[in-house]
């Protein structure tokens, strides 16, 4: 049991784990403003279309929400110590 116990709860005293744990929180409030601003400058500039602000403001929009895309893809893209070296142990 004592070995169970160990194995289950064992990561809570490595310190990476609270790193990436509040790293993973970071990325949620980012992720969770950044949802927002999207969302609203496309529902600001739909509502826009019949005014000559709307298109402009929605290529702006788009452009920017695919600049925050490539930002997102080039930093959560694999590292070379991520290949040298597996994140979790085996389960063997």
């Amino acid at each position: 049991m004592a070995a169970l116990l160990k194995k289950w709860y064992g990561p809570l005293a490595r310190g990476r784990v609270w790193k990436e744990s509040v790293h993973l929180l970071a990325d949620l409030v980012v992720g969770i403003g950044l949802f927002t601003a999207v969302v609203t400058m496309l529902s600001l500039s739909v509502g826009l279309m019949v005014t000559l602000i709307g298109v402009p403001l929605l290529v702006a929009t788009v452009v920017g929400g695919r600049v925050i895309g490539t930002v997102c893809l080039l930093y959560t893209s694999p590292s070379p110590r991520d290949r040298t070296r597996p994140r979790m142990p085996s389960s063997a």
